[in-house]
């Protein structure tokens, strides 16, 4: 049984300590009642001596005047009346004796004289003397000596003493059962305290507490204990918790987690530490360092070390044959220092690690790697990787002093390939490609894929621009080369942009630059050719940069305007509609031609600002002057689209708001499609022309015979009108196949239930033919010149007169 040091003693000593006090109390309360009453009684001999002298010296004046010794003694003998007076003595005025009185033999005789005459009490140990006068009316006549004994005061002191100590030995002992019921029941709550905490000793989590009893200290003292109970059953609860929650949290962990004690033994490990490692707790550093290599174990003891001094965690690296296995592992380790805190410092007793397997992230991060340098479809070099290297190839043969040619290389048409074989045939002809550029250069020199179906060639070394220019043939004809995939044969070409080095750039941004300038002067002049880059190609793209700055600012400053050229009705005769064209007229050169900004912002992007711009202008008119042009008989605008305008999946939304907004009919504003443009996707273009017919708007296909389409995506088109290209109609009538090609278009174009017009007209000739087949619609010189709209209503009145007159002299030269 565990119990509570000094319990017994605490009794005892209660017992004791009050036994003592009580002892006290009482001796001191007997010896002080005994002095007291001692010296009352002596206090009490005191007076009746004085008494008793004053009245035997009274009764014995008559003797002292008359000098009776008898009677004097007689006198003298009545002081024996107080048992206490051992002799009295009487004194002539000399101050010698004249009588005396013995009331104990054994007492000595009184002195023969007198030694102090004045009245005053001696006393002694155990006697007591009264000294008096006898006087007569002033005159003093003798004195008086009473002599009493204290013995009889002592013994009564005695007996007093005696009985008081035996009634405090009584009353000691009645006090001392008494306390001893009292004290036993005053610790009762102590005892409980002391069961209930030899209770808690021996199970710290139960729940037993201890009664209050009293509400007094000793119950306050239970109070105080059972709250310190209750809240150590508090923090032993979210302790157990907190210790279940780490030990599932590090059981379960999927790192590896340990402590190794300063000594360097492991003295935990979870289950996660035991899986990676193949081993058991209980293994020290020196024995776990026979499973690293010779490096690794310096450099892990070396990272314990510095842990140790510096207490601060560290991160470490390391390959590890784990117990039992054959491949090697590397683990990352993070190890702290575990420390506790004394009275002035903090003393350093182990370590706390957790474990973890990094061998598949650094084989990703590998791979990783690879993917940074590498194209993973073809295997070579990717553009971060092309780029690096030429810096480094630049910089030498900055030393060397040796020329340097890149050529940019892409494929065309590749789109075409993906669209009907799909992509994997289209990554199968990437590999392929790839295989035959590389096999036709030099180890030295670089092939990378840059992305999509552009490669890259870096030429080491080259002496001449001949021999590049062999190089770069040689890679044509490999490219054209037919390739057999998934059943079919294809042919391709590819177009080459080279830039040299220094000749051409004096870096390697700057060379990949101007090589992709060169490439786009392939593209544009027809593919499947190769461009060198020249001052002259930087002129024309510099010129194209220049004239996209001022484009934005024309945009920026409401420069732009529009143009309309009406359209002669061959049928009603009269004017019906008007293709809207676009103006720049610039402070400093002049009107610009369309043809040379239109390509620019169709190329930039600038054309969805454009296109917006005239929309909303076009409609913007038509809303103003409606009333006017429904006069002139004009019934719709034909607004040209581009084919990013076209596709654009905002502007069937925008028309349908701006004609909401202006309060514009539908069927005021036709919209023209370049037949290359519908092409390009035809699915897409059948969606978009459908958002177009559900407004309620026109549609019409311009430059019509000069693309690829075929009547099978013609006749799906819901489109309500064809144009003839100018080219077709330009040379009629001295051209026979025009002629023969123009009445083809218009013919197929009624056998589709669609309306013609014919642009260019520029001839009578012209005019005559297009009424001989029945076409719908001529646009030109001949009809009109474009002008600005405010010129319509003026002029439209003098092109119907003149039409009129023309078409009545044909019809009498007929």
């Amino acid at each position: 049984m565990i119990k509570l040091p000094g319990r017994q003693n605490l009794k005892n000593k209660l017992l004791l300590l009050s036994s003592a006090v009580m002892s006290f109390c009482l001796v001191s309360i007997g010896l002080l009642f005994a002095v007291y009453a001692k010296n009352q009684e002596q206090q009490a001999l005191s007076d009746d001596l004085n008494v008793l002298a004053g009245v035997i010296g009274n009764r014995s004046t008559a003797a002292l005047v008359f000098s009776d010794v008898n009677a004097g003694q007689l006198n003298l003998s009545s002081t024996a009346l107080n048992e206490h007076v051992t002799k009295a003595c009487l004194y002539k005025e000399d101050g010698v004796l004249f009588a005396s009185f013995n009331a104990d033999e054994f007492v000595s005789q009184c002195a023969p004289s007198l030694q102090s005459a004045a009245d005053h009490i001696v006393e002694h140990d155990r006697a007591m003397q009264v000294y008096r006068r006898i006087t007569d009316q002033g005159d003093t006549l003798g004195y008086i000596t009473v002599h009493a004994s204290l013995d009889k005061i002592q013994e009564s002191l005695r007996r007093t003493i005696a009985v008081s100590l035996a009634s405090s030995v009584v009353i000691l002992l009645v006090g001392i059962l008494l306390l001893h019921r009292l004290i036993g029941r005053l610790l009762l709550p102590l005892g409980a305290l002391h069961n209930t905490a030899e209770s808690i000793a021996r199970d710290p989590y139960s729940s037993i507490r201890a009664e209050q009893g009293n509400d007094d200290e000793v119950g306050q003292l239970v109070d105080v204990f059972n709250l310190m109970l209750d809240r150590l059953a508090e923090e032993n609860k979210a302790l157990m918790s907190s210790e279940n929650r780490f030990r599932l949290l590090a059981e379960n962990s999927p790192v590896g987690i340990y402590q190794m004690d300063a000594q360097g033994k492991i003295v935990y490990a979870n289950e996660r530490w035991r899986e990676l490692t193949g081993l058991k707790p209980g293994i020290t550093t020196v024995e776990l360092c026979r499973f690293l290599g010779a490096e690794d174990e310096q450099m892990y003891l070396s990272i314990l070390h510095k842990i140790q001094l510096q207490q601060r965690a560290k991160v470490i690296e390391y390959t590890f044959r784990p117990a039992r296995r054959e491949e090697k592992r590397i683990f990352m380790e993070h190890i702290a220092p575990q420390v506790e805190q004394t009275d002035d410092h903090k003393e350093f007793v182990g370590f706390i690690g957790s474990l973890m397997d990094i061998s598949e992230l650094k084989n990703a991060q590998l791979e990783l790697e690879n993917l940074a340098f590498y194209d993973p479809l073809t295997n070579l070099p990717n553009r971060r990787f092309f780029r690096d290297h030429l810096q480094y190839v630049l910089a030498t043969a900055d030393q060397d002093r040796g020329q340097v040619a890149i050529m940019m290389i892409d494929l065309d048409e590749f789109k075409k390939v993906n669209d009907t074989l799909g992509h994997d045939a289209g990554d199968q002809l990437l590999v392929v490609l790839a295989e035959r550029l590389r096999g036709l250069v030099s180890q030295r020199d670089v092939v990378s894929r840059m992305g999509g179906d552009e490669f890259m060639v870096l030429l080491n070394n080259v002496d001449v621009r001949a021999n590049i220019q062999g190089i770069a043939d040689r890679l044509l004809k490999a490219v054209e080369q037919p390739i057999s995939l998934s059943g079919h044969e294809l042919e391709t070409t590819a177009s080459i942009g080279i830039a040299i080095y220094p000749e051409d750039a004096g870096n390697a941004e700057e060379l990949i630059r101007n090589a992709d300038l060169a490439l786009y002067l392939s593209k544009e002049s027809g593919r499947n050719r190769v461009s060198f880059f020249s001052k002259k190609l930087e002129t024309q793209i510099n010129e194209k940069v220049r004239m996209e700055r001022k484009l934005k600012e024309a945009i920026k400053a409401e420069a732009l305007s529009f143009h309309v050229q009406p359209q002669w009705s061959l049928n009603e005769q009269k004017i019906i509609s008007c293709e809207v064209l676009m103006r720049w007229f610039d402070d400093a050169e002049g009107m610009i031609p369309p043809n040379d900004f239109i390509p620019v912002a169709e190329e930039t992007g600038l054309i969805h600002e454009l296109g917006d711009w005239l929309l909303e202008e076009v409609i913007k008119t038509l809303s103003q002057y409606s009333k006017q042009l429904k006069v002139l008989g004009v019934e719709y605008f034909a607004i040209n689209l581009s084919a990013k305008q076209f596709f654009s999946s905002k502007l069937a939304g925008k028309v349908a708001s701006l004609l909401s907004e202006y309060q514009v009919a539908p069927s005021m504003i036709e919209f023209e499609l370049t037949e290359s443009a519908v092409m390009e996707d035809n699915q897409l273009a059948i969606q978009m022309m459908e958002a177009f017919k559900r407004i309620g708007c026109r549609l019409s296909i311009d430059d019509f015979g000069t693309g690829y389409s075929s009547l099978s995506y013609l006749k799906r088109f819901p489109i309500d009108a064809v144009k003839i290209d100018r080219s077709f109609i330009s040379d009629i009538p001295a051209d026979q196949n025009d002629i023969e090609i123009s009445a083809a278009i218009i013919a197929m174009g009624h056998s589709l239930g669609l309306e013609v017009v014919a642009e260019g007209v520029e001839l009578e000739e012209q005019i005559k033919f297009l009424v001989d087949q029945g076409c719908d619609y001529a646009q030109g010189y001949l009809v009109a010149k474009p002008m600005p709209f405010e010129e319509l209503f003026r002029t439209v009145p003098n092109i119907q007169q003149t039409m009129m007159q023309n078409a009545d002299q044909n019809k009498g030269s007929a």
